[in-house]
């Protein structure tokens, strides 16, 4: 005659844990990205050239976004809601300014400011991340 034994694991409270999981991981990640955000627009504020200064303060962060899986902030520059002091007329030549013209070398910022702002970002999403496995 046979005898069995049985080992039971109650997965429910894991389960619903689980279940929190990718909520959790999306928010730390937007939060995370947020900072990242913040950093680039210091630093791209910090790269764009100055003439009168409307150009680096019409610097501002856009977002944290979701679109799809994929998580976003923009650093936008310019446009026609700021005013050049000097001229009066809209802060519209910022990607002039970066890439240049037949008549203006470029002077890049946008573009070093973003990179100078995401250089060293893993260990935020690291601790983020570890903060959520705790």
């Amino acid at each position: 005659m046979s005898i069995k034994g049985r080992v039971v694991w109650d997965l429910s409270e894991f389960t619903a844990a689980l279940r929190k999981v990718p909520e959790a991981v999306r928010t730390a990640a937007m939060v995370t990205l947020n900072h990242v955000g913040d950093r680039c627009e210091e630093a791209v504020r910090r790269n764009a050239p100055v003439d009168t200064g409307a150009m680096r303060d019409s610097t501002r962060k856009e977002g944290p976004f979701e679109e799809g899986d994929a998580l976003y902030v923009n650093i936008a520059v310019g446009g026609s809601q700021y005013t050049n002091p000097r001229t009066g007329g809209p802060v519209d030549y910022a990607r002039h300014v970066e890439e240049g013209t037949a008549r203006s070398r470029a002077q890049p910022f946008l573009l070093p400011g973003l990179l100078e702002g995401v250089r060293g970002i893993e260990p935020y999403f690291t601790r983020a991340f570890e903060r959520l496995m705790k």
